[in-house]
């Protein structure tokens, strides 16, 4: 099983109070977030982080550490310095990245899209960055996409949780509106063209 998170923020003691995380204190912060993680992605699954991994200052080799998942990819964010993560720590390091599995193709990023490859083929889109602000409007445009920082909160679920492949599949399947099947690349001037062809023949 493959699962999904975002801006953890491990050891950032201001984002308690920025996003209003139900903490007293950083460290309260921290371990439950990773029980969150320990009792959610077993250790022979997936897990996929998208960015914000620990505050800039921090170490997150004392973070990777805690979490039993033994294959973790690491998407990075505005707060993750690329110079302090090992790649003996993580099964890939890098700023996007595509993915397909169970036939359906998940774009991964920081931050969230606009547009993405084959989004009017209704891949996935999911990122983090904008700690749940966002999802009220992915929700009202019927968007194939999703905000996976645990500020996305999830009624009946610990602070933290992952999102898993299942649960974006039911989540996704309920969202009815899809995106246009022309391709975005379409040069528009060609529909324009053809569309004053007919008119110049037609006013002869």
């Amino acid at each position: 099983m493959i699962h999904f998170i975002a801006d953890t923020h491990f050891g950032h003691r201001n984002i308690v109070g920025y996003c209003n995380r139900p903490f007293q204190t950083t460290e309260e912060m921290d371990s439950i977030i990773i029980d969150s993680i320990n009792s959610t992605v077993k250790p022979k699954d997936t897990l996929y982080f998208l960015g914000d991994f620990c505050h800039r200052g921090g170490d997150p080799k004392k973070y990777r550490k805690q979490i039993h998942c033994q294959d973790i990819h690491l998407i990075l964010g505005n707060h993750d310095n690329e110079e302090n993560f090992s790649k003996k720590d993580f099964s890939s390091i890098g700023l996007i990245k595509e993915i397909i599995y169970c036939n359906k193709r998940i774009i991964l990023c920081h931050y969230p899209m606009r547009a993405w490859n084959r989004s009017y083929r209704n891949s996935w889109m999911l990122y983090g960055h904008v700690h749940g602000r966002l999802h009220k409007e992915d929700i009202s445009l019927g968007r194939y996409t999703l905000d996976v920082g645990v500020d996305n909160k999830r009624e009946g679920l610990q602070f933290g949780t992952p999102w898993s492949f299942k649960e974006l599949q039911k989540l996704f399947s309920q969202r009815s509106k899809k995106f246009s099947r022309v391709p975005i690349d379409r040069p528009i001037q060609d529909v324009t063209m053809k569309k004053s062809m007919r008119e110049d023949q037609s006013s002869d």
